[in-house]
């Protein structure tokens, strides 16, 4: 028996073996890399690691394996039977060790911190896949696009964009998604519940990403966030991972940097110009740019940049994205994929009130308005109301004196392009 832990062997050998784990010294040693292990059974397969060799290999699917224990691990994933279960919940597992990882999750401990920024997790394997956020490597890459990503799960998660099959369904309507996490965002919809609050205003949210957008409404006054802007002094929603674009890029300037001059209609200015606008430019964050474009176009300003670049390609007149089947071409790829559905036969949004059906949901939207009695839109000028804001801008130019659309034949001008083509135009052909 051991006289530590109270075990009974059968044979003395083993128990020799065993008393070496209470032991601190760890006398085998791997040459490969610097571990060492107290017993030479575990030096033993450890070795396997380093080796190419996969002896071990699994009768249902193809997979191999170095160590036996991981093969007899994977056996599990193909048994439904889930015998570890947890006392805290109603969760069970195929595994062990996912329980016991599982276990962590009802603990309030967070033992394992990451040593760059002040981040601390339950679980070993979360600290792991954050550890990467902090590389600049992604070595995994996407066999379909261009997109590479750092970490496995993300490119998992991304090859199912590209396929067609919509597995996870909602039970409420008739919506169905290609990742289980847009169904769970998607089902929060149906509930009434709102458990995301802003500690701002008195604002609540079902969704954690709609309260994340909100909150950048508050972000010149929040006081209370980890991070502050060593330009500005002032703290922000921001992680560490973004408080340098903040400092470049001032959330009342708007900026893009780089843009490409083919794509763009502004004003390029010089570094200088530059330091008088934005107080949030370091001379060292502006060694290696040659130039900084500041958008003159229109006066709109974004608070992500990722919304300012998708908005900049409005004012380009690149058209990327061509139709295979009509000679249409779009700039922006959302409205690109509008467009094909209109290519479609299938109209699957239909009208609840009438027998009406339309292949857009945006078509659906617009014809549901002519079933409501009120006419939200309203004109200025006059008493007129209109149910559609497309209705009200038409009506707006009977009010105005400018006249856009011009006859090429006669010398006739009109406000509106319908009654020009429907009215002058029509009658000058017949005749």
């Amino acid at each position: 028996m051991c006289n530590v832990c109270n075990k009974d062997f059968k044979e003395n050998k083993y128990l020799n073996r065993h008393l070496l784990l209470h032991s601190e010294q760890k006398k085998y040693k791997c040459d490969v890399c610097d571990k060492s292990f107290k017993i030479k059974y575990h030096l033993n397969s450890h070795l396997l690691r380093h080796s190419e060799q996969r002896k071990y290999k699994c009768d249902v699917c193809d997979k191999s394996f170095k160590v036996k224990s991981n093969l007899n691990s994977h056996l599990a994933t193909h048994s439904e039977q889930r015998k570890y279960k947890c006392d805290v919940c109603d969760k069970s597992f195929k595994e062990k060790s996912n329980l016991n990882s599982h276990l962590a999750t009802h603990s309030e401990q967070r033992k394992y911190k990451c040593d760059v920024c002040d981040k601390s997790f339950k679980v070993k394997c979360n600290l792991n896949n954050h550890l990467v956020t902090h590389s600049e490597r992604r070595k995994y890459k996407c066999d379909v696009c261009d997109k590479s990503f750092k970490v496995k799960s993300n490119l998992k998660i991304h090859l199912v964009t590209h396929s067609e099959q919509r597995k996870y369904k909602c039970d409420v309507c008739d919506k169905s998604f290609k990742v289980k996490s847009n169904l769970n965002s998607h089902t929060v919809t149906h509930s009434e519940q709102r458990k995301y609050k802003c500690d701002v205003c008195d604002k609540s949210f079902k969704l954690k990403a709609s309260l994340n957008r909100h909150l950048l409404i508050h972000s010149q006054q929040r006081q209370n966030c980890s991070t502050m802007c060593n330009n500005c002094q002032e703290q922000g929603c921001l992680s560490s991972e973004n408080v340098d674009e903040h400092q470049l890029n001032n959330v009342i300037v708007t900026l893009v940097l780089d843009f490409p001059a083919e794509d763009r209609d502004i004003e390029v200015r010089t570094e200088s110009d530059f330091s008088q606008m934005v107080p949030h430019s370091p001379s060292t964050q502006m060694q290696n740019k040659k130039s900084i474009s500041v958008i003159d176009v229109c006066d709109k300003s974004f608070k992500r940049k990722d919304d300012l670049n998708s908005h900049l390609l409005r004012h380009s007149e690149q058209r990327k994205y061509k139709c295979d089947v009509c000679d249409k071409s779009f700039k922006v790829k959302d409205g690109f994929n509008k467009h094909l559905v209109t290519h479609s036969e299938q109209s699957k949004y239909k009208c609840d009130v009438c027998d009406k059906s339309f292949k857009v949901k945006d078509g659906l939207n617009k014809h549901l308005v002519t079933h409501s009695e009120q006419s939200k839109y309203k004109c200025d000028v006059c008493d007129k109301s209109f149910k559609e804001n497309s209705k009200l801008k038409r009506h707006l130019f009977t009010h105005s004196e400018q006249r856009l659309y011009n006859c090429d034949v006669c010398d006739k001008s009109f406000k509106e392009k319908s009654f020009f083509k429907q009215t002058h135009y029509s009658s000058r052909t017949k005749t």
